[in-house]
């Protein structure tokens, strides 16, 4: 076990924050925004100073280890909270015990956080525990809608669009027990892969190497599970925003295929390749928490052309991390494209039509990391060795012989998706059940119309306007199971079984 009593001083600044509280005050405003001086009378705190506390050794405990510390009543949800609060004061603003420049990983707390952790100890001593997950503390990234929080992207435009509910993924997570903690920093509107810096909290910076890019757009929550300012985080990802910040925070980060956890209510950036995933200390915690939130979600954009896409590999009926229960990889056979290693395929010129002509540099130490790696399978009683693609198959969606028209990424089918996600997200945030039709359409091309990345042309999609009665109908947005949509996936399906052929005859697992 991880759990030990021991008298909390403060010498250690790479463990423990100060006795200093984080004041998280009731003001709508100032109560959400980390880093602001709050005002005296703000509540809650974290404990004040004391004599003794029981510490948990964050970088060690899996989620597993949490809940047997929590049954056994030497640790609690509010001490667990107060830990990472401390650390979110230490490091997240600087302070005088931290000899680092703030991380800015945060991007607003959760008013409700510490009374949130306290039912939950209440419900425990109740014998009552909702899940896997019960009284365990996470963030999300900055564009997941959490109920009474602002739905920002990072934007200030949006810092004041407070959402009337929680996405899909949020909803699931306190079903299952944890607690929000809150959401973290990410790049504006989620518009880089490397780094991520937003109007609201700056630049995200690395919690392993100072000047180093932290990844994108995810940064925040890449940094905040890696310095254990929580104990796991949610990204979302179109070309490398969830993989990029776990590689460089030291994190399992996991980019699932598109539609396997719902981003209904989500700010989108591509939507027809927007996806989300946990990022954890450990592999079998992100299996925990991947279950929780792999439901079927009626509402999810995704939702209406799933069936054209899952084929014979789906998820494991008894979940991940059960699955993974005493799994081996005796026996199994892996397999390492080697253009994206950086080795030359054997036969350039099969490449012409698929991702293989594009020989990724990889760095020597990169390289050895990948040797490494392959060593370790072996040793596990696995084979694996580099492999490369034959023209007809590839990992890219727009190329190979069976690559889609690219209808829902090229004008003006890219236009009409995007216009249908936004006014979606938009009319499940701040939609009101009392407002007609028209008067929600009103509000959210008012929504839509402030500085995000919402173009002119998108607005003008969502909805028609009547202009002799006002009123608002419908416009030309187009959802992803539209004709347009349709022939997409249908092409994207026959990449998909193109590649997992390829697998099968090379005996590939």
């Amino acid at each position: 076990m991880h759990i030990h009593k021991k008298i909390l001083t403060g010498t250690c600044p790479l463990l423990f924050a100060s006795f200093a509280t984080l004041a998280l005050t009731q003001d709508a405003e100032a109560r959400r925004t980390v880093g602001e001086t709050p005002p005296p009378q703000t509540t809650p705190t974290p404990d004040q100073a004391i004599e003794e506390v029981k510490v948990f050794q964050l970088e060690s405990a899996t989620i597993e280890d949490i809940q047997l510390a929590m049954q056994e009543g030497s640790l609690t949800s509010v001490e667990l909270v107060n830990l990472y609060l401390r650390r979110i004061q230490a490091y997240n603003k600087g302070s005088t015990i931290s000899p680092v420049q703030p991380l800015n990983a945060i991007l607003f707390l959760n008013p409700d956080l510490l009374e949130d952790a306290a039912q939950a100890d209440r419900l425990r001593k109740q014998g009552i525990v909702l899940g896997p997950l019960h009284g365990i503390p996470f963030l999300v990234k900055g564009s997941f809608p959490i109920k009474d929080m602002p739905l920002s992207g990072g934007v200030t435009a949006w810092r004041n669009v407070i959402s009337n509910k929680d996405s899909w993924a949020v909803e699931k997570l306190r079903q299952a027990g944890a607690v929000v903690m809150g959401q973290a920093n990410m790049d504006n509107w989620a518009s880089s892969a490397t780094s991520s810096t937003s109007q609201i909290a700056g630049t995200v910076r690395s919690a392993y190497l100072q000047g180093a890019l932290p990844g994108g757009s995810s940064g925040g929550s890449g940094v905040s599970a890696g310095a254990y300012l929580t104990n796991f985080t949610f990204g979302g990802e179109t070309g490398g925003s969830i993989r990029n910040p776990g590689d460089r925070n030291g994190v399992v980060a996991y980019k699932v295929s598109g539609g396997s956890i719902s981003v209904n209510g989500i700010i989108p950036l591509v939507p027809e390749r927007d996806v989300i995933g946990p990022l954890t200390r450990s592999a079998k915690d992100n299996a925990v928490v991947r279950d929780i939130v792999g439901a079927k979600d009626p509402k999810d954009p995704w939702a209406p052309i799933l069936p054209l896409l899952e084929g014979d590999r789906p998820v494991p009926q008894s979940g991940f991390a059960t699955t993974a229960e005493g799994y081996s990889l005796a026996g199994k056979k892996l397999g390492v494209i080697g253009t994206y290693v950086g080795l030359p395929h054997p036969n350039p010129g099969v490449g012409a039509t698929t991702n293989t002509t594009a020989v990724q540099t990889t760095t020597p130490a990169t390289k050895e990391l990948i040797d490494r790696m392959m060593t370790e399978v072996r040793a596990a009683g696995a084979t694996i060795d580099y492999v490369f693609m034959p023209p007809e198959v590839s990992t890219t969606y727009n190329r190979g012989e069976t690559a889609p028209r690219l209808l829902l990424n090229s004008t003006p089918y890219s236009n009409q998706v995007a216009a249908y996600v936004y006014r979606s997200v938009i009319e499940e945030a701040i939609g009101r059940p009392d407002y007609t039709y028209s008067q929600n359409a009103a509000m959210v091309l008012e929504t839509a119309a402030l500085t995000t990345n919402i173009s002119s042309t998108r607005r003008a999609m969502m909805y028609n306007l009547d202009a002799g009665t006002g009123a608002y109908t419908p416009g030309e947005a187009i959802s992803f199971d539209s004709a347009a949509g349709i022939e997409h996936y249908q092409a994207r399906a026959q990449q998909k079984d193109a590649f997992e052929a390829w697998m099968d005859a090379e005996g590939l697992d």
